[in-house]
């Protein structure tokens, strides 16, 4: 299973384009369900040789700018959240020990979120009767 997201549901389709590396090295991906696009992303990266060891270089170089793009990546799910887009978890048994906390810490919010749409439901029962 291909997991991106916790907002995108398990049955699209991926459709990825590389470009052939020259000094930059691009891409992007197509999110798409029954023929349509639902989503687009695209990358483009200056080239340089990845191995473990660049990879490490460059974690331990940028750790402030590793750390700050999770921050946004988890401030932005707040905005969906916030928005209503409905919340995805992983497949049963492939959750990272990452996403099972923030599954564990989201619950109240849900269960909150679903009293009051109950309790707007119930009022809007008793308007119409």
């Amino acid at each position: 299973t291909f997991h991106v997201s916790p907002f995108f549901e398990m049955n699209y389709m991926y459709d990825w384009t590389l470009w052939r590396p020259g000094e930059k090295v691009a891409g992007s991906t197509n999110l798409k369900r029954d023929g349509k696009v639902a989503f687009n992303a695209f990358f483009e990266v200056e080239r340089t040789s990845l191995n473990p060891l660049t990879v490490c270089y460059y974690i331990v170089r940028f750790p402030l700018y590793c750390f700050l793009i999770q921050v946004w990546i988890h401030i932005q799910a707040l905005f969906l959240t916030i928005k209503g887009v409905e919340y995805i978890p992983h497949p049963q048994g492939s959750e990272t020990l990452f996403s099972q906390v923030i599954s564990h810490g989201m619950r109240p919010y849900y269960a909150l979120k679903a009293r009051l749409e109950e309790e707007n439901e119930q009022r809007i029962q008793r308007k119409d009767k």
